[in-house]
């Protein structure tokens, strides 16, 4: 089955998983804006894939005060925008089977 979407951004695309992700959605024929804080890693995302499939948005995702300028300026510059994949996070271990143990405040973003 194809990739059914056309353009994707991608948050926290810089590095390992979002990193390989970006180039795989290119790779299936997607236009992918990548979104990260290394403004060099999003000029070499752009570079390796050429600005016909790929195109960077500096933004750090825990700027809550820039939030919400970001997105009013994705959706201005790509309005063809028709999927958000969301990536970026910290790995943590939660034991989900001890649910008294569970601190849900640690899903949190703060």
């Amino acid at each position: 089955m194809a990739f059914p979407y056309k353009r994707v951004l991608l948050i926290s695309a810089t590095a390992g998983i979002g990193a390989a992700m970006a180039d795989k959605l290119v790779e299936a024929g997607a236009k992918v804006i990548a979104v990260g804080r290394r403004h060099e890693r999003l000029d070499a995302f752009v570079q390796k894939h050429g600005s016909d499939n790929a195109s960077s948005v500096r933004f750090d995702v825990n700027d809550n005060a820039g939030l919400d300028d970001f997105v009013n300026s994705v959706i201005s510059t790509y309005p063809d925008l028709d999927c958000v994949f969301l990536n970026a996070g910290i790995q943590s271990m939660v034991w989900l089977n001890k649910p008294a143990e569970v601190d849900l405040d640690a899903f949190l973003m703060k």
